[in-house]
């Protein structure tokens, strides 16, 4: 449940400033906004402080530098989508969007990131499979990121776990992802 706004700070070590906000978007929600600075203090604004919390107030200890979307932008260098991953404070699968941001020597500042949590455009996609068919949405890794299959091949799956599709045992999956994500698409049976 979302928490009125609230502000916490911590002391070095473990520094962080979590504020609570509401989003209020129609096609996906986006959350947690952060700001994961190279030195390993974080500062996030999102709807559910209440996951960055102890019971007693005090703000959870959490060093950016070790999540995934910190190390996936960092290695990227610039503006990258992480697969669909469960979001920490709310254990919904979401997708993060990260960029680095360097100094004017090149040096790593911090990693801006922020959560897109796709509910409607999953409700969407489950739905679909009503029709015989059925959506299903891949990324530029080759991985399913929303689905209404829940095992097999389009199953969605944490970056650790998903399968590149374009690296299929089925060829001719293969080749269909292979060249959609090169922006070549057509109709094959």
């Amino acid at each position: 449940k979302r928490n009125k706004t609230r502000c916490w700070t911590a002391t070095p070590a473990g520094r962080s400033l979590v504020c609570s906000w509401r989003p209020t978007l129609n096609a996906y929600e986006t959350d947690n906004i952060c700001i994961g600075l190279a030195e390993g203090a974080m500062l996030s604004v999102n709807a559910f402080s209440g996951g960055w919390v102890w019971e007693d107030g005090a703000p959870i200890r959490f060093d950016p530098r070790s999540r995934y979307w910190y190390k996936a932008a960092q290695e990227a260098g610039e503006l990258t989508f992480t697969d669909m991953e469960i979001d920490r404070a709310t254990g919904e699968l979401c997708v993060t969007c990260a960029k680095p941001v360097y100094g004017p020597g090149g040096e790593l500042l911090a990693v801006v990131s922020g959560d897109l949590f796709l509910n409607q455009m999953q409700q969407t996609i489950k739905e679909s499979k009503a029709d015989g068919g059925y959506l299903v949405v891949i990324n530029q890794s080759g991985h399913v990121i929303l689905s209404p299959e829940e095992e097999g091949i389009f199953q969605v799956r944490s970056s650790a776990k998903a399968e590149d599709l374009r690296q299929s045992d089925n060829d001719e999956l293969a080749a269909l992802v292979t060249d959609a994500l090169r922006g070549n698409t057509d109709v094959r049976r």
